[in-house]
């Protein structure tokens, strides 16, 4: 196709590089504020054309495929209506394929989302062609998204504001308030299944104090939307079967048996499964990464551009 993707550094004294860093910024929620008030400043101060939308990206995922920003780009302009899109994953709760939760004895409870460790003789890049095989091309209505990797058009921005790293500094609980603040003004949230980011999880913080960090931003939820609405969230996702249907194929694909099975799922799909998408539209995507450490936050901005 005649799309095409576009690197632009920006922000660095000696224009060699595209960091911004600011130290002991105090948490991951800021860390994606500072981006999204940079990127949106950087236009303003240019008079350049306004970023159509931004991707917000945890530090500890990795991305498998060139194409993996066009891809979401695609889905989330593929109708007007759809605010805000995010990928399948390995470890994503309720977005994670082909396991939910698993055992874990670093956590009080033992019990956990699942981190879906590679199988034996698979590879991240495999189990992503795999998730493409099984893919329809599906952008499912979810109530709410996993933080991790979040497709956010402009006009989600305008609308809802910033999120709210005062009452979630940590980055646990600032993407359902984030999701559900937009929901309220009539937004829809999607995930797309023909989209797949591998996030190795638990690098900042390790599993305990994941948890309890969790546990202390779903309690602020909870007070701030009202303990139904989250039980109603929560009941939508476990129930959602077109992301049942994700996890099934993905499981079959993993226990299919015999190495000519393997082999075939070594191979790319032979085509890709995507939304339909707004014709000769040209779209300027601006990419935000944090980490969330004590003494050093870094954001990273670039652009993409897909015409179609």
């Amino acid at each position: 196709n005649n799309s095409r993707i576009t690197w632009v550094n920006w922000g660095d004294d000696d224009d060699d590089g595209d960091v911004k860093e600011t130290k002991r910024l105090g948490g991951y929620t800021k860390a994606i504020n500072l981006g999204l008030a940079t990127a949106i400043k950087d236009d303003d101060d240019h008079h350049g054309r306004p970023w159509d939308a931004f991707c917000l990206l945890n530090s500890d995922t990795e991305v498998l495929t060139p194409d993996w920003l066009e891809s979401l780009t695609r889905a989330a302009f593929s109708d007007d209506a759809v605010g805000i899109v995010g990928p399948l994953s390995n470890a994503a709760s309720y977005q994670s394929v082909p396991e939910l939760f698993s055992d874990n004895k670093n956590t009080s409870s033992k019990k956990d989302w699942s981190k879906n460790p590679l199988p034996a003789d698979w590879t991240a890049t495999e189990i992503h062609r795999a998730v493409l095989r099984g893919s329809r091309g599906l952008l499912v209505d979810v109530p709410v998204l996993n933080g991790f990797c979040l497709l956010v058009k402009r006009a989600v921005i305008a609308r809802v504001g910033l999120f709210d790293d005062v009452a979630f500094p940590n980055g646990f609980g600032e993407e359902n308030d984030f999701a559900l603040r937009a929901l309220r003004f009539g937004f829809r949230l999607k995930v797309f299944d023909g989209a797949y980011v591998w996030h190795h999880k638990s690098k900042s913080y390790g599993d305990e104090t994941r948890v309890a960090l969790s546990k202390k931003a779903r309690a602020v939820v909870k007070n701030r939307w009202g303990s139904q609405l989250l039980a109603d969230a929560t009941k939508a996702l476990e129930n959602n079967v077109q992301l049942k249907e994700s996890r099934r194929r993905l499981e079959a694909a993993l226990r299919g048996t015999g190495h000519h099975h393997h082999q075939q799922q070594r191979r790319p799909p032979r085509k890709r499964n995507q939304p339909p998408s707004a014709a000769g539209r040209q779209l300027k995507v601006a990419n935000v990464v944090a980490t969330n450490d004590n003494t050093t936050t870094t954001t990273t901005t670039t652009t993409t551009t897909t015409t179609t």
